[in-house]
């Protein structure tokens, strides 16, 4: 048997559109839930520990292009979740000492959050309301609010029988994040690439709360594929080859991952949809300028529609 809830608003998605989402209906006393299918918060805005250190391996830093980002980061500032470095040459950005998963997390204070759980469809219930069907659990709800990756929301929309026109088109990068010690290394700046490397970032150096050198990096498009079609021990395999080959020495505590949708880049999309038909909103770095802006500012946008609604 299924557990039964109810709920004003069920959030798919527990990154920072989702956690800043239900920040702002908290605020109005609307009874929210997260449901998260991973096993902790944050999305893109990912943090691991390595070792006793820590490791940004998703979003690495904010650079407000929207007033609705820029509010934002004034309010994390007073709460000294972010500060401004300059991580290239004139290059002024938002960082967290703590890790940039502290931003959805601390967000997402007060809401409940369920975790581990994939939502598999979507149906009608009565008067107006919608079921939200997990592996475990039956959540019943006014509205829904999809904040995944464009194509995870397609998917679950066409298991659902549900259609909602005019969905944007995003196109992520996709590639092969590693995270590392290195006691020695040729990298000496915050920011680094070289060919096979096209993103080094030294997150210590960066300003997290670290002791030792950890350096988070991207593997290029071409060596990302073969990393994909190698076992476990080929890969890392690899992954130290690589590393040695591009500068660094001493190299502990590799943790790969890899990552289907990684960001958004260029894009130009309509700022939200809110379907007042089926009461389901869809949010995220899909939207507007895409990326952290774009998930902020159709968050913003959903939330005024369903202040309308509720």
């Amino acid at each position: 048997m299924k557990n039964k809830f109810n709920y004003d608003v069920v959030i798919v998605g527990g990154g920072i559109s989702g956690a800043y989402l239900s920040h702002k209906l908290k605020s109005q006393g609307i009874k929210t839930v997260i449901l998260e299918k991973s096993n902790t918060l944050g999305g893109r805005l990912s943090t691991k520990p390595v070792g006793s250190n820590l490791a940004d391996y998703g979003c690495q830093y904010l650079n407000p292009k929207t007033i609705e980002l820029k509010n934002l980061i004034e309010t994390l500032e007073k709460k000294s979740l972010l500060y401004t470095i300059e991580i290239e040459t004139g290059k002024q950005v938002y960082i967290s000492p703590y890790g940039m998963n502290k931003i959805p997390q601390y967000l997402a204070l007060g809401t409940p959050v369920i975790i581990n759980e994939l939502v598999k469809s979507i149906v009608p219930y009565k008067e107006n309301s919608l079921t939200v069907i997990t592996e475990s659990l039956s959540l019943n709800t006014r509205c829904i609010v999809l904040t995944m990756p464009i194509a995870q929301v397609s998917t679950l929309l066409e298991n659902s029988n549900i259609i909602i026109n005019s969905l944007p088109k995003s196109y992520y990068e996709e590639f092969f994040t590693v995270t590392f010690l290195s006691e020695k290394s040729k990298h000496d700046k915050i920011i680094d690439r070289s060919k096979d490397l096209p993103w080094i970032c030294n997150n210590t150096l960066k300003g997290l709360q670290n002791k030792e050198n950890i350096f988070t990096v991207n593997f290029s498009d071409k060596i990302s594929k073969e990393l994909v079609r190698l076992s476990k021990e080929e890969r890392v395999k690899k992954i130290k080859g690589s590393l040695y080959s591009n500068g660094f020495e001493s190299i502990n505590k590799i943790s790969s991952h890899f990552w289907k949708y990684a960001y958004t880049s260029s894009q130009k999309n309509i700022d939200y949809i809110y379907d007042r038909k089926s009461n389901i909103g869809v949010c995220g770095d899909s939207f507007s300028v895409g990326q952290v802006d774009g998930a902020i500012k159709s968050s913003e946008l959903i939330y005024k529609e369903i202040i309308s609604l509720l």
